[in-house]
């Protein structure tokens, strides 16, 4: 390393920063876990378990109050996005969501191909019509813009509502 006063000085790099360092390597075990469960014990299934269905399970964790919350945002964003509602619903945003896990199930390289002549997926494509599921794609919201704190920022802002719901419901089972 030179003195700062030479013009050379910025050009110190990282290999001669560690050769001016010793260190010293120590050939140590990471410490091994017990395969014993430490946590509180699982409940035994219902009785019933066999009858449950997976929209029966989905419905535990989801509750009415978040879709009806992304109704009235959604419809404000479209508004201040483009001047006009969507006009949504919670019947046609539950079909919404419901696309997006036909599409996680039957995956495709792009979403227009599920309404496609050639590809069509009709469990999807008769659900909601390209155009109005394109529509709702690019006006789903959660959250007001204007309501994060500038004070306390958060990089789950948009999504927070859902996430605490999603935990609230989680502890609940």
């Amino acid at each position: 390393i030179t003195d700062s006063s030479d013009s050379d000085a910025d050009d110190v790099t990282i290999e001669d920063t560690l050769r001016s360092h010793k260190f010293r390597w120590r050939n140590t075990k990471p410490p091994t876990p017990s395969g014993c469960f430490q946590g509180e014990p699982f409940s035994l299934p219902p009785d019933d378990f066999d009858d449950i269905s997976p929209f029966d399970i989905f419905t535990q964790f989801w509750s009415d109050d978040v879709t009806e919350l992304i109704v009235e945002q959604t419809n404000l964003y479209s508004v201040l996005r483009n001047g006009r509602s969507v006009n949504t619903n919670v019947a046609e945003i539950e079909q919404f969501f419901g696309i997006h896990m036909m599409m996680g199930i039957i995956r495709m390289s792009a979403y227009i191909n599920y309404w496609a002549m050639e590809t069509r997926v009709n469990v999807i494509a008769d659900a909601m019509s390209k155009r109005r599921y394109k529509e709702l794609r690019g006006n789903i919201h959660l959250v007001g813009n204007t309501l994060q704190d500038p004070n306390k920022p958060d990089k789950l802002f948009k999504i927070r509502p859902l996430l605490e719901m999603i935990r609230r419901n989680c502890l609940k089972v």
